[in-house]
């Protein structure tokens, strides 16, 4: 949730920043945020399955 708050509001800093008045960074970094967040989530699935799977051996 981190990854999707933190590029988000990069993206609508760089927007402002830019003077845009199409979010194209904001849709963007909630993109790249959300992509991240996955990776993440399944990372760290896939680690508690390795470990489970450790244990029952």
């Amino acid at each position: 949730m981190a990854s999707v708050g933190g590029f988000t509001a990069l993206g609508y800093g760089l927007d402002r920043w830019m003077g845009h008045t199409v979010q194209w960074f904001l849709v963007t970094g909630a993109v790249i945020g959300v992509a991240v967040g996955f990776v993440g989530f399944f990372r760290q699935l896939l680690r508690a399955d390795a470990a489970a799977k450790r244990l029952r051996a």
